[in-house]
């Protein structure tokens, strides 16, 4: 067993919009990883006394010979609580999610890319994920409200659910719709 954390835990929305989570040993994190991927499932990592805690009182998950894997339903409770203190580590924003390659340094895409966020100004159309959200669990259209001084934080609205509160990310964690195809 991994001695840097107990558990590894994946959870999503599933097509009905019902909580799902399930907690698997360690050494299965590559597998689980890819299940998660294939699922439109997040992975995260107990490493906290809370989130170990809270962890293990989960069901056990399994995985598949297809590369799925099945996480029973959760209390939406348990779920919020579940995001709240299991650590999602940088291999999620950094790396393929399936493949767990580091991403692709070829200075020409870094260079666009940058160009790219720097034309996100207040009013822009920004494709998002924000897990706190279960009718929006995945990625979704956003409007920015304002941008922090030193430009890296982003405070954004849902496009089609403005009721909701808004909330902060950093730019480099969202993408810019084309102008022409945001309405």
């Amino acid at each position: 067993m991994n001695n840097k954390y107990k558990f590894v835990v994946m959870l999503g929305v599933d097509n009905e919009q019902k909580a799902r989570a399930a907690r698997f040993d360690p050494s299965e994190e590559v597998a689980v990883r890819k299940a998660a991927g294939l699922m439109n499932y997040r992975t995260g990592i107990a490493k906290t006394d809370q989130a170990i805690e809270l962890a293990g009182k989960l069901p056990e998950g399994k995985l598949f010979e297809s590369g799925l894997g099945m996480a029973p339903l959760v209390r939406e409770e348990t779920f919020y609580k579940l995001f709240e203190h299991l650590t999602f580590d940088a291999a999620w924003n950094s790396s393929g999610i399936i493949s767990g390659t580091k991403p692709n340094s070829d200075s020409s895409v870094l260079k666009a890319a940058n160009e790219l966020w720097a034309s996100i100004k207040v009013g822009s159309t920004v494709l998002c994920f924000d897990q706190t959200e279960p009718a929006i669990f995945g990625w979704s259209a956003a409007i920015v409200l304002s941008i922090s001084k030193d430009g890296e934080k982003l405070e954004l609205r849902w496009r089609d659910w403005p009721s909701f509160k808004p909330f902060n990310v950093e730019r480099r964690m969202v993408a810019l719709l084309r102008p022409d195809i945001c309405s």
